[in-house]
């Protein structure tokens, strides 16, 4: 069994991360007041570059989608040996696997490329109000391509996750659950025994920590920014609101399965 670490060692430990941290803020904020006058120019040339690439932004998607197609096809192509032959079920399972990743990552992906995709628009919207009927027709027909482009990344994905769900049933008949219907989550973990059960338990304790470390991180740098007035008030709201959901998420699930049960007790 693995020693318990001492009262001063954790003690210790703390009062190390407490001055990393603090010696971490303070470099930052000389580093903003260092360059302060600067940084609304420098952000303002970040946002015009990014909006730049307009429709190109989805671009990464389709390439994170094609990777995925590849892996559901290298998957799909492992079936019929999958039943009879062990090392192969577990490679099917893995190709599936990096499939379906790879698809849900596309998903995210869709929301960042539609998101600065029409910043960009609005920006030759702008434009267009001052500009010639030459323009007036070029973001039409970029609008419109941004809704192509939109509808056939979307489409493809519903279509990889179906299919790599699909094929993932041949291989486990005892799962349920349809990527069209609302509940399929909750059919999918219902239809998990205890082992894979405290795999997705493990999984989410994971994130859960990964993420309070990245949503402190992004509060601290936006409290930086807000100083020099580059970050709205409704940014530090967001990033504050998804962490306490984060947070008040977790532990009120834990207070609920722990005193719920107490309550129903005779």
């Amino acid at each position: 069994m693995k020693k318990e670490t001492g009262k001063s060692g954790v003690t210790l430990r703390f009062v190390v991360m407490m001055v990393l941290c603090a010696a971490l803020g303070g470099a930052g904020g000389a580093l903003v007041a260092s360059l302060g006058h600067r940084l609304p120019e420098l952000a303002g040339e970040l946002n015009q570059a990014l909006a730049s690439l307009g429709l190109w932004w989805f671009l990464p998607g389709f390439a994170v989608l094609a990777a995925g197609t590849v892996y559901y096809l290298r998957g799909k192509a492992l079936l019929p040996q999958a039943e009879a032959d062990d090392a192969a079920f577990q490679e099917a399972d893995r190709r599936l696997c990096l499939a379906l990743i790879l698809s849900n990552a596309g998903m995210v992906w869709v929301f960042v490329a539609i998101g600065i995709s029409i910043q960009a628009l609005w920006a030759n919207q702008q434009a267009m109000w001052l500009g010639s009927q030459l323009l007036q027709v070029g973001s039409l027909a970029e609008a419109v391509l941004l809704v192509v482009l939109l509808v056939a990344q979307l489409v493809w994905i519903m279509a990889l996750q179906a299919l790599t769900i699909g094929a993932t049933k041949a291989i486990h008949p005892e799962k349920r659950g349809s990527v069209f219907d609302t509940k399929f989550q909750r059919d999918w973990y219902q239809s998990c025994d205890e082992a894979e059960r405290q795999q997705i338990g493990q999984c989410s304790y994971f994130t859960f920590r990964l993420m309070n470390v990245l949503f402190p991180a992004a509060m601290v740098i936006l409290i930086l920014l807000a100083t020099i007035n580059l970050a709205q008030p409704g940014w530090v709201l967001l990033v504050g609101g998804l962490w306490m959901a984060q947070l008040v998420g977790y532990q009120g699930m834990a207070y609920h399965l722990d005193h719920g049960k107490k309550r129903k007790r005779p």
